[in-house]
């Protein structure tokens, strides 16, 4: 399983805005599967989050 974790940061006088994104990959014989998530702060307050999973056939990859 791999997981990866990004933030950025930007702020301005009074404003400042922070995203969260994570991913998560594993796979299996069959499959791969993919959970995304997404995380938006404006001054430190959460105003927006998703969260997205997927699987994708490998199809004998």
């Amino acid at each position: 399983m791999e997981k990866t974790h990004w933030t950025t940061e930007n702020g301005q006088n009074m404003l400042k805005a922070r995203t969260e994104s994570y991913a998560e990959m594993r796979s299996t014989r069959e499959n791969y599967y993919l959970i995304e998530r997404l995380e938006a702060y404006e001054n430190n307050r959460l105003i927006f989050g998703k969260e997205l999973s997927d699987t994708i056939s490998r199809q004998g990859i």
